[in-house]
């Protein structure tokens, strides 16, 4: 057997390895995170750099664990079985970052419990495991949900000190153009933490080294997912040109994508970032071409919901259940009602949340397709579980 024809079976065997693994592990919710290093594998496996391919592909597998593991600390914490939930992240303490992430779940439940304490307690033994983290995009990530932590007990300085650990982290990602996508992302995310604790200028120079990050990436459904970022940091600093200026650089790249879904999702995410910026009519006038380009997945009835939840959380609340109710697929229908119910409950509305949620299971009961009736009970499962926090 040649070399070429050896690498070439290398190749597939990998990608289909790691696309069972991604539908296995990532159901009907497939996190960003996955489609990332989905992308990022697929690109090293094309120039032949194997062992990178390999490397990557075991973040997915830390993406898929995430999901399932780290949910049930979660959702044991949620419960108030905090000693059961500490054993149980304990459990994965030689996976560095699934330990890190599994400690900042418990730290946000001890958090909404009013334990400031055993949150800080938490909070340490996360940031502990997140130092361990070899791989520097994982790390930065890991660092930004410490800083989630952080303002979440009220602890600002804390906060900003691991931010700018987590920034400095992401400006040393390798250059190249993998990382440089990796990059964008972290750095819109930090760009955004900034400006909730207070630093706007420093959010706008970051998202500024975002920008040039962007330029470097030449897969264009990467780099239009990365302008959308970008757009959606300049809504967070109130820069409203530049949100226009940068999603019209994202939707002329979206229009030439030959992938029928890609452009639908890059057109939902489009949509999505419009409604955030008030310009409604332009959304729905987006989320009408999804549906044009690939309906198997309801991609126009997945935006609908998103934008019914931005409604609710700008306090327009009837505008948001006539939304909710133009659904036609009952599936994302259910999710844009449970979304509504947690809006409710923010706003100390909780007789209107569970009236939402009342609907939610009534539309759910109606599904006929039997995975997306499971998905509609396991999701209404956790946002009811969630109303009581």
């Amino acid at each position: 057997m040649t070399k070429t024809i050896y690498l070439t079976i290398l190749s597939t065997l990998i990608t289909l390895i790691l696309l069972t693994q991604l539908i296995s592990g990532c159901n009907k919710n497939m996190s960003s995170g996955a489609t990332d290093y989905t992308e990022g594998v697929n690109q090293l496996a094309k120039e032949g750099k194997y062992e990178d391919t390999i490397e990557i592909s075991k973040h997915t597998n830390k993406i898929s664990g995430i999901t399932s593991y780290t949910e049930g600390v979660n959702q044991l914490a949620q419960e108030g079985k905090y000693e059961e939930a500490i054993e149980w992240a304990e459990g994965i303490a030689d996976e560095p970052y699934l330990h890190s992430e599994a400690f900042t779940k418990i730290a946000s439940n001890y958090a909404k419990d009013g334990q400031k304490e055993k949150a800080l307690e938490m909070i340490n033994r996360a940031l502990k495991s997140a130092e361990k983290i070899k791989d520097l995009y994982d790390k930065t990530l890991a660092l930004i949900k410490i800083v989630d932590n952080y303002i979440e007990v009220d602890e600002r300085e804390k906060a900003i000190e691991i931010l700018n650990r987590a920034l400095k982290t992401a400006e040393t990602m390798p250059e190249i153009e993998l990382y440089e996508y990796y990059r964008v992302n972290a750095l819109t995310k930090i760009a955004n933490k900034y400006v909730k604790l207070g630093q706007k200028e420093k959010a706008l120079d970051i998202i500024n080294s975002a920008i040039k990050a962007a330029e470097k990436i030449k897969r264009e459904e990467n780099k239009s997912s990365v302008l959308i970022k970008i757009a959606d940091s300049y809504i967070e600093v109130k820069q409203d040109d530049k949100v226009l200026e940068f999603l019209s650089k994202a939707y002329d790249i979206v229009n030439k994508l030959d992938d029928k879904l890609a452009k639908a999702e890059g057109l939902k995410n489009i949509a999505v970032i419009y409604a955030k910026s008030g310009r409604y009519e332009e959304a729905f006038d987006i989320a009408e071409r999804t549906e044009d380009e690939e309906d198997e997945y309801n991609t126009k009835d997945s935006t609908l919901a998103e934008i019914a939840d931005i409604y609710a959380k700008e306090g327009n609340y009837d505008k948001a259940i006539n939304l909710a109710e133009k659904i036609r697929n009952k599936y994302y229908k259910v999710i844009a009602f449970a979304k509504i119910a947690a809006v409710y409950s923010e706003d100390g509305q909780k007789e209107k949340a569970l009236e939402m949620i009342k609907r939610a299971r009534n539309i759910a009961e109606g599904i006929v397709n039997p995975s997306e009736r499971l998905w509609a009970f396991e999701d209404l499962d956790i946002y009811e579980k969630n109303l009581d926090q």
